[in-house]
């Protein structure tokens, strides 16, 4: 009886691994290409960004954010009250980014970025980041748990196992995004 609630709980766990690789990112194409006034930009992002909203928060983006971002330059100030598709990709890197990495962090990034790339371009490259980390971490990640639940036998103990392994890998990978931009600042220094 064990080893069959295991092997639901190990089919559940895949299953909704599946769903978040189903639940993407919007492309370019994909999004309003008519001007959004602040509630409708609100409801949209929140809605693009649902997948990343693990409950503790009611939403991920409000308007008292998008509007410290104007303010701060994160992103370029509404025409006429009317967010274009070129806000909606800047918002949408920035509520990808927020919960890993500070905001001085993000506007370094976004400053970089937008002086190679149009919005369109980045937010495709962030598109095609997630689709690709998310195929290997789910693809890992599933198999890891399947070959745990082999090993343990006890499928809580693989879960807070894995959910233990991927906050490490998320800390590390964080580490390793503010060493990539400490990088650059000294080789932006050196430059000189």
């Amino acid at each position: 009886m064990e080893e069959n609630r295991d092997h639901t709980i190990e089919t559940k766990f895949k299953k909704n691994c599946k769903l978040l690789v189903q639940n993407k990112l919007p492309k370019w194409e994909e999004l309003p290409d008519i001007g959004l006034y602040m509630d409708q930009l609100e409801k949209l992002l929140n809605k693009y960004l649902s997948i990343y909203n693990d409950g503790d928060e009611e939403k991920l983006i409000t308007r008292a954010m998008i509007n410290n971002y104007v303010k701060n330059g994160l992103i370029p100030k509404p025409e006429k009250k009317l967010y274009s598709r070129d806000h909606i990709a800047y918002l949408l890197v920035i509520g990808i980014l927020k919960p890993v990495l500070s905001m001085s962090n993000i506007k370094e990034i976004l400053m970089c970025q937008t002086g190679y790339r149009n919005s369109r371009d980045i937010l495709n490259l962030v598109y095609n980041i997630l689709e690709l980390s998310s195929d290997f971490f789910i693809d890992k990640v599933a198999l890891k748990v399947e070959s745990m639940l082999k090993v343990d036998g006890n499928s809580s103990v693989a879960f807070t196992s894995l959910a233990m392994t991927m906050g490490i890998i998320s800390n590390t990978s964080r580490m390793v995004a503010v060493t990539a931009l400490k990088t650059r600042k000294e080789w932006e220094e050196n430059k000189k």
